[in-house]
């Protein structure tokens, strides 16, 4: 496959069919990976989640960003701004910070820093919003994923724990 140089910009409406197939195939690398089982994407994940998402991120002061090599979307990321809540200040030094919902890029792109300038993009999009920080949720067995972040500057904060009943 021939690959230009993806650039960084908003989502537009017409960028949501590459929207609901980074969705399905983030979705469907997170089934593969789960050991648990526990994960399913079943037909109407895609446009449904989709949707979802973007109402988020409009309420949230969020923001969504695509790679777009030449008219195909290759990646994306979507975040919202968390406020804190009142009773949360008593024990938490922050009033809001900015959350990754989604990331994902293409395979074929990975590797050329792609994800790196996606998550640039969102951070620049908190600082602007005076956010202190940014928390991602990943999940335990993507390891990729753990270390991409590492390399980045993000380190460990919460462990969520499972156990089959």
């Amino acid at each position: 496959m021939t690959q230009g140089i993806p650039i960084i910009r908003a989502y537009k409406e017409n960028d949501k069919t590459g929207l609901i197939e980074c969705l399905e195939g983030l979705c469907d690398y997170l089934v593969n990976i789960d050991p648990l089982k526990k994960i399913r994407r079943l037909p109407a994940f895609g446009p449904t989640y989709a949707q979802s998402l973007l109402k988020k991120v409009a309420r949230n002061n969020g923001a969504l960003y695509v790679a777009d090599d030449n008219g195909k979307i290759v990646g994306i990321i979507a975040g919202i701004v968390q406020n804190v809540s009142k009773l949360d200040q008593l024990s938490f030094a922050s009033t809001k910070y900015g959350r990754v919902l989604e990331l994902f890029v293409h395979p074929d792109y990975r590797g050329n820093h792609l994800g790196k300038l996606l998550v640039e993009k969102i951070e620049d999009h908190f600082k602007q919003l005076h956010c202190d920080h940014m928390r991602i949720e990943v999940f335990e067995p993507n390891k990729n994923a753990r270390h991409f972040y590492y390399a980045l500057g993000y380190t460990d904060r919460v462990i969520d724990l499972i156990k089959q009943l």
